[in-house]
C-alpha cells in the first residue's frame, strides 16, 4: 500500500520508501504501509509564511534553494525527494482540492518533477523540480515562478504541475506517478490485508498488499492528504484530510481530522523530524504512531508482515 511521502518530510531512500512516506504523513500511510510509514509526502514543518522569504533545502549532492514567495525554512533532505510536501506560498488563485487538472499534453522541456509540496489549498504548493541533465541540482518553486525552459509554473497538484510555455499548458508529472501508470497494478487477492489484532489500536498489514498499493499512487493521493498542524501557531504535527471518505485511513483505525504527532517516536513538528522518522521506518517491521483525535492523544501500531 502506500502512501504519502506526503509533508515536507521524508525525502530519500527508495521508491517505495519515499512514496510510503507520501502515504504516511501523506496519508501517513507511509508509518503504516510501510514505507508507508508518510506521503505519503512530507512537508514536514517548519513553515512560515511572509513574501520574499528564502526557501533552502540541501541534498546529499549539494545546495537546492531558491528565493521567491515559498514560505519554507531550510530543510535538509536526501539524494532523493521523491515525496509530497507541505509548505505555504504567495497569495494566489485558490482551486479546490477536488479540482481537475487542467488537460494539458505533456511538457517536452528536460525537466523532472521530483516533489511536490502540496495542501488542500493548491495555492500553497509547492514543487521540486530538477533538469535531467543536472540532476545533481534540485530547485524549489511556488506558482508563478519560472523554471527553465521558459515555462512558468501556472498550477500544483497532489501528482502533477501544470506549466504555462509560450502561452500554452503543458503538464510535467510526479516521476512516481509516470512509473505507476506504465505499469498494471495487480490487486492483491489476500483475504486479510489489514486486520486489528485485538484492541482497535494493533493493526497487521500484508505486506504484498502495501507493496501494490504503493504501485498506485494516484489514487491514493486523491484518497488522502495532509497538512500542518499547529497548536498556538507552531507546528507540532500534520492533520489527515480526506475529502471523499477513505476505507483504507477506516482498516488503519484513522479517520480524517486525525494529527499525526509521532511516528516511532520521533516528533513529527519539522522536516528534521520527519527526516528521521522516515530513516527509522524505511527498514521497520513495525511502525508506532501517535494521533490526536478530539483532544486526546492516542497511539497506533502497526506490524508489517512480509
Amino acid at each position: 500500500m502506500s502512501i504519502i511521502h506526503s509533508l515536507q518530510s521524508i525525502l530519500s531512500g527508495d521508491r517505495k520508501g519515499i512514496t510510503f512516506i507520501r502515504t504516511l504523513l501523506n496519508f501517513m500511510l507511509i508509518a503504516l504501509i510501510a514505507n508507508l510509514a508518510a506521503s505519503l509526502t512530507w512537508e514536514l514543518a517548519g513553515v512560515s509564511g511572509g513574501d520574499g522569504a528564502v526557501a533552502s533545502v540541501t541534498t546529499a549532492n549539494g545546495p537546492l534553494s531558491k528565493k521567491g514567495r515559498v514560505g519554507m525554512r531550510t530543510a535538509k533532505v536526501s539524494d532523493s525527494v521523491d515525496l509530497h510536501l507541505f509548505g505555504n506560498a504567495g497569495k494566489v488563485v485558490v482551486r479546490d482540492l477536488n479540482d481537475e487538472p487542467t488537460s494539458a499534453p505533456q511538457t517536452t522541456l528536460s525537466l523532472v518533477l521530483k516533489g511536490i509540496v502540496f495542501s488542500s489549498d493548491t495555492s500553497r504548493g509547492l514543487a521540486i523540480i530538477a533538469e535531467k541533465n543536472k540532476t545533481q541540482i534540485d530547485n524549489v518553486y511556488g506558482i508563478g515562478d519560472q523554471v527553465p525552459g521558459d515555462a512558468v509554473i501556472s498550477e500544483i497538484y497532489n501528482d502533477r504541475v501544470i506549466l504555462l510555455r509560450n502561452g500554452q499548458p503543458e503538464t510535467l508529472m510526479l516521476i512516481d506517478v509516470l512509473v505507476s501508470e506504465s505499469a498494471p497494478v495487480r490487486r492483491s487477492v489476500s483475504r486479510e490485508k489489514i486486520r486489528s489484532t485485538g484492541d482497535g489500536n494493533k493493526f497487521a498489514i500484508n505486506g504484498s498488499y502495501l507493496d501494490e498499493r504503493l504501485q498506485d499512487i494516484p489514487s491514493l493521493a486523491k484518497e488522502i492528504g495532509v497538512e500542518v498542524y499547529k497548536e498556538d501557531g507552531v507546528s507540532v504535527g500534520f492533520k489527515l484530510i480526506s475529502s471523499r471518505g477513505s476505507k483504507l485511513l477506516t482498516d488503519l483505525g484513522l479517520q480524517a481530522g486525525d494529527v499525526l504527532y509521532e511516528v516511532n517516536g520521533v516528533r513529527l513538528n519539522s522536516i528534521h523530524g520527519g527526516l528521521e522518522a522516515y530513516k527509522r521506518l524505511k527498514e521497520a517491521s513495525q511502525v508506532r504512531v501517535m494521533i490526536g483525535r478530539n483532544g486526546n492523544r492516542e497511539n497506533r501500531v502497526y506490524s508489517i508482515n512480509r
